[in-house]
């Protein structure tokens, strides 16, 4: 008894299984700008998941950080909840912010529950909450403790109330650099219909009065910044193109306008100060170089530039740099654009007035971060359209091979292993021509006289003379004269002719003789003469 009885049904908190998405925690929304107050613009920054499916953006009158009992009511069926999904996870680039403009809410009446709410029209005056969930592919999504975003459509044809004035206002030296640049910081205007911030700068004090004409009024805005700007601002010039120097005040004040032109331009607040120089010419000299950029002709009328992205977490984006001349220094070049995440760039005439196909230009990229852009830069050749030169520019010879293209390392190479084998050939053709000859007359000396022929190794001697054969001694019983007689009528005598080759005997082949004895006394004294063969003359007793 006396117990209060009281049901209660369990929810889930994150739906799904496995990882759930980040929720979005850059989150903003603010009256759309030149309508009757029925839409508002909602800006976030993408999911960076890789299994995204989809985005949910939800409005209501009444907060919607916690989702658990409106997703479990009607999910989010956009007939229900008066909620919007799409499943494009970024928008032209992966960093870039991305804007919605929505016309319908999740209207809840007074003193109920979010889950009781039914999808309208949004009215003006209405304070909305807006808040985006973030779904994988596996229906993971958190549900509670969101990011919310509050704004107040504004009917803006019949606006004519400006924003409160800024208040609070930061201006400071720039630091490591050469005192020529100030930065400036300053809280956004709660107004929900605030649509443009204009900044002043003057080298002296305009008492917080800007775009009247005087003496002390601050004509000119030296920048415009949309309703979202990143901050903070460098300041290296202000009214009239003046750059900032060393020790020079600066005094700057800053107006925001709504979406209808309403503007406070007195009573501004101001601030001052001086840049200091600590002697860097370049501030952002700490940030990376930017590698492997590449540059050439597209479609012979602009230059598509291409470099590789930076791994350094200082890095927001990169500044594209053009000029006709080498320049080493951003301040001698033209700033043509800027991306976020895309690492690469085209270059049209639109962007950089004159851009000829027949000129030969320079190109840089250099990274900037929250503060400042990097300065030095070394710069890539584009030539002209035609010159085959690359990027170091055109060659002279009219496209023929040039000396220093033929002296390659290959090249060498290859020509002293020919060199080689052209020597190797023409020793191996020699020695096989003299080693031919000479055993061709070797092997006839030897088959005919048994000797070797030692003209190849020592010059050629002059033949001895050989001495006729002297007379035969007289037989005995015959004088000398009778013997004379006897020979002379033997040489007389005629061979007859028999019509058959005249029969010669055969010439018996000489072999020579080794002594031993010789050679062991070959280098002591002279070889002997060798001993002349002897005349067989028995003929001569046949003819007797």
């Amino acid at each position: 008894e006396n117990v209060l009885l009281d049901a209660a049904s369990p929810l889930q908190n994150i739906v799904g299984q496995g990882g759930t998405p980040p929720r979005i925690t850059s989150l903003m929304a603010y009256d759309h700008a030149n309508d009757d107050g029925t839409a508002i613009d909602v800006v976030w920054e993408p999911s960076t998941i890789e299994d995204f499916a989809s985005y949910t953006v939800w409005v209501s009158n009444v907060p919607v950080e916690d989702l658990s009992l409106a997703y479990a009511a009607f999910g989010n069926n956009p007939d229900a909840c008066g909620c919007f999904s799409f499943n494009k996870q970024w928008i032209d680039e992966r960093t870039n912010p991305i804007e919605l403009t929505l016309s319908t809410a999740l209207l809840v009446p007074s003193g109920s529950e979010l889950s009781d709410g039914v999808p309208g029209l949004i009215q003006p005056d209405v304070k909305l909450f807006v808040a985006v969930t973030v779904h994988d592919l596996k229906g993971n999504v958190h549900l509670t403790e969101l990011t919310q975003a509050t704004v107040t459509p504004i009917d803006n044809v019949n606006d004519n109330t400006a924003p409160d004035r800024l208040t609070e206002l930061t201006l400071v030296d720039r630091p490591n650099d050469d005192g020529k640049a100030l930065l400036l910081s300053f809280e956004l205007s709660e107004a929900d219909d605030a649509w443009e911030y204009m900044v002043y700068a003057e080298t002296y004090n305009f008492e917080g009065k800007v775009g009247r004409e005087g003496t002390q009024l601050a004509l000119n805005p030296i920048a415009k910044l949309e309703r979202s700007p990143t901050l903070p601002l460098v300041i290296d010039l202000v009214a009239g193109d003046v750059p900032v120097i060393p020790g020079q005040e600066i005094w700057v004040a800053v107006v925001v306008m709504d979406s209808s032109g309403n503007a406070h331009v007195d009573t501004l607040t101001m601030v001052s100060a001086a840049a200091t120089d600590e002697g860097i010419t370049d501030p952002g000299v700490y940030l990376p170089d930017i590698e492997k950029v590449e540059a050439e002709w597209f479609e012979e009328t602009s230059v598509f530039v291409e470099w590789q992205h930076s791994v350094d977490a200082n890095v927001r984006g990169y500044h594209i740099y053009i000029g006709e001349d080498m320049f080493t220094s951003t301040e001698d070049a033209t700033m043509v654009g800027q991306t976020v995440s895309a690492n690469s760039f085209l270059i049209s005439s639109e962007l950089f007035d004159g851009l000829d196909n027949s000129t030969a230009y320079y190109v840089a990229v250099v990274p900037y971060d929250d503060t400042v852009a990097k300065s030095t830069v070394e710069a890539v050749k584009v030539n002209a359209l035609g010159d085959e030169g690359g990027s170091e520019g055109g060659s002279d010879d009219g496209g023929q091979l040039s000396l220093e293209s033929l002296l390659t390392t290959p090249n060498l190479i290859a020509a002293g292993m020919l060199l080689i084998v052209v020597l190797l050939l023409v020793i191996v053709v020699r020695t096989r021509n003299s080693t031919s000859r000479r055993s061709k007359n070797w092997e006839l000396q030897e088959a005919t006289w048994g000797i070797q022929d030692t003209s190849w190794d020592s010059p050629t001697a002059a033949p001895a003379t050989v001495a006729a054969p002297a007379a035969p001694a007289a037989p005995p019983g015959i004088s000398t004269q009778q013997a004379n007689d006897i020979y002379a009528a033997a040489n007389a005598i005629q061979t007859p002719d028999y019509g058959r080759p005249t029969y010669q005997a055969a010439q018996p082949v000489l072999r020579p003789q080794v002594d031993q004895n010789l050679l062991d006394g070959l280098l002591d004294e002279p070889a002997a003469a060798p001993k002349m063969p002897e005349i067989d003359t028995s003929f001569l007793d046949d003819l007797l």
